[in-house]
């Protein structure tokens, strides 16, 4: 990697960078209120239900209870303190606002008084991966700008076994993280409020498949919304002096990466003309 000399309009030698604003994404057993109010850390603004695309119109993914309790707690905004919430889907309401479960569309329900927002999130007619990556970034668009959302995750949208309960997990942590994605490094005023997390809340999940999906998909996340960052920054900022300090801040504590930075003179030596 090339270096040169630092600009007066470039950060001084070792600025860290301005990461993005994501939004946080916990596990936890959708039949545990409390579980899931220690999850979301926040009042629960928004229930995010899985919906299939089928030949008789959008119906709720297999193991979504008819009613989730948010309230076993008293910590998180609900009905009341062990009332449920009802998630059932209104045929008819859906069919007056057109809503057929397409892969990354949403019908809202707002909640009277202080009973969350019920989010209806289309999976299409089979629950892929992609189709639940929309689904995470449906979530997040449609669930509002405050506290926290929870998002049903049924063994029926996984698969049998472990490994695609983990992959499910994965792909919903992706796509709510992705959709949140804020590049703030420039900007000066706040654009007001932004959800503060999401619950990935299982049903009939493996606790350690989910969490371990959930720790993959955030990682992915990270990753890939660093890439936006350094891209979305100023060639007048991001230098090639700079993006070596950035690399190694980011990368060198890691464990099994190894950060080394080519001056000019290593370049040359290389025989890589084009990047001098």
């Amino acid at each position: 990697m090339s270096t040169d000399p630092a600009s007066a309009s470039e950060p001084a030698a070792g600025a860290g960078l301005v990461r993005s604003e994501l939004v946080r994404v916990a596990p936890a057993p959708g039949g545990d209120p409390d579980a899931v109010a220690a999850a979301a850390g926040a009042p629960v603004t928004a229930v995010c239900v899985p919906v299939l695309d089928t030949a008789d119109g959008p119906v709720a993914a297999e193991g979504v209870p008819a009613s989730f309790s948010l309230a076993g707690s008293g910590s998180v905004t609900g009905p009341g303190p062990g009332v449920p919430l009802p998630t059932a889907l209104d045929p008819v309401a859906a069919d007056q606002r057109g809503f057929t479960a397409k892969a990354g569309t949403t019908m809202v329900v707002v909640g009277s008084g202080d009973r969350p927002t019920l989010v209806f999130v289309g999976c299409g007619p089979t629950p892929t991966l992609d189709a639940l990556r929309r689904m995470g970034a449906a979530s997040v668009r449609a669930s509002g700008r405050s506290g926290a959302a929870v998002v049903l995750l049924p063994a029926s949208l996984a698969g049998p076994g472990l490994a695609p309960s983990r992959r499910a997990a994965q792909a919903v942590t992706e796509g709510a993280m992705l959709a949140s994605y804020r590049f703030v490094s420039h900007k000066t005023d706040a654009e007001g409020g932004r959800l503060e997390a999401v619950v990935v809340a299982g049903l009939g999940i493996d606790d350690a498949a989910l969490g371990e999906g959930v720790r993959r998909g955030a990682a992915v996340a990270r990753a890939v919304c660093l890439a936006r960052d350094l891209v979305n920054e100023p060639p007048s900022t991001m230098t090639p002096t700079r993006l070596a300090e950035v690399a190694q801040t980011e990368l060198s504590a890691r464990p099994g990466v190894t950060v080394e930075v080519w001056d000019e003179d290593r370049i040359g030596a290389e025989r890589l003309g084009g990047l001098q």
